[in-house]
């Protein structure tokens, strides 16, 4: 959930509350994916945010395949700090500022289409 909501856009969330509700007990968690298969309502499409308009593009520069980067201690004023594109549900973009809209951030270099794991 997202400690507040995205520019020009007036819902309030479960995030917001519980933000306002617990302050700084409550993270709250982006996840951020550079690459891979989305599943929507309409199939799969095949995504890569290699655009310097993504967040997800300056997080690849890390040059890692995932990890968590705390916006709490991450004191750099940088892209974090801009207003920058995310893919959200069904393939939609969204502007946000990372450091913003949440606490930290999970990055994962490439996902492929969820799999059933089956009981053997």
């Amino acid at each position: 959930m997202e400690n507040k909501t995205k520019p020009n856009y007036n819902v309030n969330w479960m995030g917001h509350s519980l933000k306002n509700a617990f302050a700084d007990k409550y993270y709250s968690i982006g996840t951020i994916v550079y690459s891979g298969k989305n599943l929507n309502y309409n199939g799969t499409f095949d995504f890569e945010h290699k655009d310097n308009n993504y967040l997800a593009y300056h997080l690849d520069q890390f040059q890692k395949e995932k990890y968590v980067l705390d916006l709490r201690t991450y004191n750099k004023n940088d892209f974090t700090s801009e207003l920058l594109l995310g893919m959200e549900n069904n393939g939609n973009t969204a502007e946000f500022i990372a450091k913003d809209r949440f606490d930290g951030l999970l990055f994962i270099k490439h996902s492929g289409l969820p799999k059933l794991i089956k009981k053997e």
